[in-house]
């Protein structure tokens, strides 16, 4: 599990540095939106930490109730924050050039963007394993590691169900602009999707982009997470 951890650590650090070594060796400006989008990337994981921490602490040394209640207000903060970690899949393009003055070799600008899409792929992944966790320790506390990365059906349809959701997230994010705090303002939130979805076609879109990018999200994690889980 600490290889896993290490690499995905390693990819959003190279993303970091292919962004900031861009403008110093081709003397461009630097493209701070790829950057604010790895913050948001990893700002899920870094609440899911916090949460965690945080809920412990309170069980252990104040009262095992606020523990609780913190942590699901914290869960449902981290939730709604998880789309951020995937939206870097849409980041995948090229469309940052335009506004260069001196021109980039187009083989650096595509693994510099590559390398900043894998970031939010394996984001969302870690994201996800550590629910499964979470999931197993509810459910198997004294064995919750041989219950959590074992083949368990009920726990595939509990991700693919997240990542659905995840989809959902990301497609509200890139086409309406919605931010996750957005939800705080429900009547406009509700409103802009209502205008939105009554439009010929987006529901058929969003229906298509949901199981595409959920999908993708399903077999990377089987590729990758399970894989490596499974083998320890």
């Amino acid at each position: 599990m600490s290889i896993l951890i290490y690499g995905i650590a390693a990819i959003n650090l190279f993303a970091v540095l292919l962004i900031l070594l861009r403008p110093k060796l081709f003397h461009t400006k630097l493209y701070k939106p790829m950057l604010k989008n790895i913050g948001l990337s990893l700002l899920p994981l870094l609440v899911l930490i916090i949460t965690v921490a945080l809920m412990g602490a309170i069980m252990i040394f104040f009262n095992f109730v606020v523990g609780v209640v913190v942590g699901i207000v914290g869960i449902i903060i981290w939730f709604l924050l998880l789309p951020n970690a995937g939206y870097l899949v849409t980041e995948l393009n090229l469309n940052h050039r335009t506004v260069d003055k001196k021109e980039v070799p187009i083989w650096y600008d595509i693994i510099a963007v590559l390398s900043l899409s894998m970031s939010g792929v394996m984001n969302t992944l870690l994201n996800v394993m550590l629910l499964q966790l979470m999931y197993a320790v509810v459910v198997n506390p004294i064995d919750a590691f041989h219950m959590g990365f074992t083949n368990n059906r009920n726990f595939w349809i509990v991700i693919t169900v997240v990542f659905l959701l995840i989809s959902f997230g990301i497609y509200i994010g890139r086409y309406l602009r919605f931010y996750s705090w957005d939800i705080l303002k429900p009547k406009k939130f509700f409103g802009i999707l209502k205008n939105h979805f009554s439009q010929p076609g987006k529901v058929r879109e969003l229906f298509i982009f949901m199981i595409c990018y959920a999908a993708f999200f399903l077999i990377m994690y089987w590729i990758v997470v399970w894989s490596v889980l499974t083998a320890v």
